[in-house]
């Protein structure tokens, strides 16, 4: 909602103001099959579908965008770790960086190498690793800003499969008390309150 909201607000500028030639999408030009070009947006997302939202939302009229040709030999695995490093618009959320962990991953990168290119902890790259696999309902739940990163992976590690469901119990908790986020006292909440063991005492003669 928040990004959708963010995209919203720019595709008004764009409207209201056109949309800035100093301010290009940063793109990869590759050749087709076809031999026609083939353009993949490497920086600039946020415009490209501010734009979209623009000419498809809003009536604007926007028939060229401006656009930042990236260096041939600039490899896929440089790009996604651009996402990251030369963000310099709207900060990526933790898991949206962990998403870029992720892809990484994916491209054969080693977690200890990830930290080091993206300039983060390994502890952080591995707990940003493990919020990305985690159950889809705790990844909803992360997304939807309901549960913040920090407190998803220290449940993942404490619940492990149950996470989703403490998780869950959680958000309840949280609910009725009138909190849109749910808090370590929400966790802690669904616990059951351990037993009280009654004291013997000790018989002297």
């Amino acid at each position: 909602k928040e990004y959708r909201e963010h995209v919203e607000t720019i595709a008004r500028s764009i409207a209201a103001n056109g949309f800035y030639p100093s301010k290009g999408i940063a793109c990869v030009v590759e050749k087709g099959e076809d031999g026609k070009s083939l353009i993949y947006a490497k920086d600039g997302h946020t415009r490209l579908l501010a734009v979209d939202y623009a000419v498809e939302k809003l009536g604007a009229t926007i028939e060229l965008l401006p656009i930042d040709v990236v260096p041939p030999g600039t490899t896929a695995e440089d790009i996604t770790i651009s996402l990251v490093t030369e963000n310099a618009g709207r900060p990526l959320s933790p898991f949206e960086v962990g998403k870029v962990c992720k892809r990484l991953i994916d491209f054969g990168m080693e977690d200890k190498e990830i930290a080091r290119r993206l300039s983060l902890s390994l502890v952080y790259v591995r707990n940003l690793l493990s919020l990305t696999g985690a159950p889809k309902a705790v990844r909803e739940m992360v997304q939807s800003g309901k549960v913040s990163a920090t407190l998803a992976v220290e449940t993942l590690k404490k619940e492990g499969a149950n996470a989703a469901k403490v998780l869950k119990a959680a958000e309840a908790v949280a609910t009725t008390k009138g909190k849109a986020k749910v808090t370590k006292k929400a966790v802690k909440a669904t616990k059951p309150a351990p037993a009280k063991v009654a004291a013997k005492a000790a018989l002297g003669r």
